[in-house]
């Protein structure tokens, strides 16, 4: 996902939450900051979508509540 200035990776690690990192569109696809997590207890990988003609992301997760 991506912006005028960043670029933003999201990824999820090991069913234990969901990271974050991002570089500035210049340096894409290098120049990666370092990893912050967004959120814990998600059980699959995370999916994000854009919503046509708008400027809008959609996450889909599953959380690790039972």
């Amino acid at each position: 996902m991506a912006d005028k200035k960043k670029v933003y990776l999201f990824y999820t690690g090991a069913h234990s939450g969901v990271m974050v990192r991002s570089t500035i569109v210049n340096n894409f696809p290098n120049g990666w900051g370092k990893n912050k997590k967004v959120f814990d207890d998600v059980h699959e990988a995370v999916h994000i979508y854009k919503v046509k003609n708008k400027k809008e992301y959609h996450m889909i997760y599953e959380l690790n509540k039972f």
